[in-house]
């Protein structure tokens, strides 16, 4: 126990370098972003066990204990991150997506007439109560100021055919 305790005491700066480096590390798991924390974390880490290491075998070994410690506490993020209270708070967005099977706003212009602004040959502008859209010709070229209907909507996409 005394050689422990010597050891400690003789190479402290270096083991608290490990150890602030892997604290940023950790740091870095939970609060993902730039890197600094990462970034500072390997060179502390790398640092502290070139100064600890007395032989190449020393430092791989360290390594390795390290690189061990990290894979636990990755897991325990993780763990964190899907089931704890990291779930469950504020900085976890649940609903990003919108609900695909939300209505298309522009499925109101379905069975609308209006008047061609620009030549569809097939793509142009159309006004349908004083809205200008892009709309589509169904195959046929349409010139500016005749009257469309619109058929369907498909996405972003509008479709007309002359009345």
């Amino acid at each position: 126990m005394n050689a422990v305790i010597s050891y400690v005491a003789s190479n402290a700066l270096p083991l608290a370098v490990v150890v602030l480096g892997m604290g940023l590390l950790i740091l870095e798991m939970y609060l993902p972003g730039f890197g600094l924390p990462g970034i500072a974390g390997i060179v502390l880490s790398v640092l502290g066990i070139v100064f600890l290491a007395d032989s190449v075998l020393e430092g791989l070994i360290a390594a390795l204990i390290e690189l061990a410690l990290l894979c636990v506490a990755f897991s325990f993020a993780i763990r964190s991150a899907a089931k704890g209270k990291l779930a469950k708070s504020r900085l976890v967005l649940h609903a990003v997506a919108t609900d695909p099977r939300e209505e298309n706003p522009l499925l109101f212009y379905v069975g609308k007439e209006g008047v061609v602004a620009t030549r569809l040959s097939p793509v142009g502008t159309g006004d349908f109560d004083g809205v200008r859209l892009t709309v589509l010709s169904e195959g046929e070229f349409v010139e500016a100021g005749e009257r469309v209907k619109v058929t369907r909507v498909e996405g972003n996409r509008i479709y007309v055919r002359r009345v």
